[in-house]
């Protein structure tokens, strides 16, 4: 079922599609906050998913992980062999790649779950483009769209509060 694309290369016949994005705590500076991202393969996708890129979009500040917190769970809690690699981008935050060893089955629902060293100090809308990639040396990535995390500062709030 998975479709071979005019110039050789392979495509989801169905692409996976981004359940949502979440924060653990959206408040801003919060420490080790939990960054989670909901992604389904669905049955009819034609081809496993090999990997996940994510793209912090720009913005005032830079989202830092530690890469070596992050794990994938399926929605029964198990985990999933993968690893991360950040890609260096020129103009920009690195992309995240986690690449999945073997492939994840289409039928799965999956979380990429990453900590943050801290949340950004400055509140606002912060995005990430979320990029599925099937098996392959030729393939055809498809985008899955933007998560949109909400960042806020309540800092003001809490002082207007004390006085």
């Amino acid at each position: 079922l998975s479709v071979t694309l005019r110039d050789g290369s392979t495509a989801f016949s169905r692409p996976p599609e981004l359940l949502g994005a979440s924060v653990s705590s959206n408040r801003a500076n919060a420490r080790s906050a939990t960054y989670r991202f909901s992604v389904s393969v669905p049955d009819n996708a034609g081809e496993p998913l090999q990997a996940i890129e994510l793209e912090q979009q720009r913005n005032l500040e830079t989202i830092k992980f530690n890469l070596d917190l992050t794990r994938v769970e399926d929605s029964d809690r198990a985990i999933l062999p993968s690893s991360i690699q950040p890609i260096p981008q020129p103009s920009g935050p690195d992309k995240l790649r986690v690449t999945f060893d073997p492939p994840v089955a289409p039928g799965t629902d999956l979380e990429v779950i990453l900590k943050a060293r801290k949340n950004p100090r400055r509140d606002g809308i912060y995005q990430f483009r979320v990029e599925a990639f099937p098996p392959g040396e030729s393939v055809q990535s498809h985008s899955l769209g933007y998560g949109r995390l909400h960042i806020i500062d309540t800092g003001d709030r809490d002082r207007q509060r004390l006085f």
